[in-house]
């Protein structure tokens, strides 16, 4: 294994040295950090199989009317649930906005879902509690994020 070092000019090296930071400085940035659980890669990744399942099991529950037409209005409700798996690996703003409209949307579409359809109440289910996952999870990252930035200004 090679380390590859780059050896910076002297006109970019600010005058007087780069302050390093101290131990328990580092340790309360690291310790800032958003739990496990809530991390944007594995988040991310378990949200994928969990928003495919809940889109199949809409697929399944909706009956193939040929004579309604195109269903405009759910359209958003679908980008917004595709997108969340995406959204909350890279753009945590905008799976706290996506989030709570996604949730919003489909407990209106639950209230109007015949009695009998138990396929449709586990879709909506899961994508409620996907909603609360993804929504939490991007507002703690956004959270600590702030922390991390505020402590590493404090340190610097």
């Amino acid at each position: 294994m090679s380390a590859h070092v780059k050896y910076l000019p002297d006109a970019a090296k600010p005058p007087g040295g780069v302050a390093a930071w101290d131990v328990a400085d580092a340790e309360r940035w690291r310790k800032a950090a958003v739990p496990a659980v809530f991390a944007p890669t594995p988040g991310a990744w378990a949200l994928l199989p969990l928003v495919l399942t809940a889109i199949v099991l809409l697929v399944v529950s909706d009956p193939a009317e040929s004579d309604t037409g195109t269903d405009w209005l759910g359209y958003p409700a679908a980008v917004l649930l595709t997108g969340l798996p995406l959204w909350y690996r890279l753009i945590p703003a905008a799976t706290a906005v996506a989030a709570p409209l996604l949730a919003l949307d489909t407990a209106f579409a639950l209230t109007a879902r015949p009695a009998g359809d138990t396929v449709g109440l586990a879709a909506g289910l899961l994508i409620l509690a996907l909603c609360g996952y993804a929504g939490g999870g991007a507002l703690l990252r956004l959270r600590a994020r702030r922390r991390q930035r505020d402590l590493a200004l404090a340190a610097a």
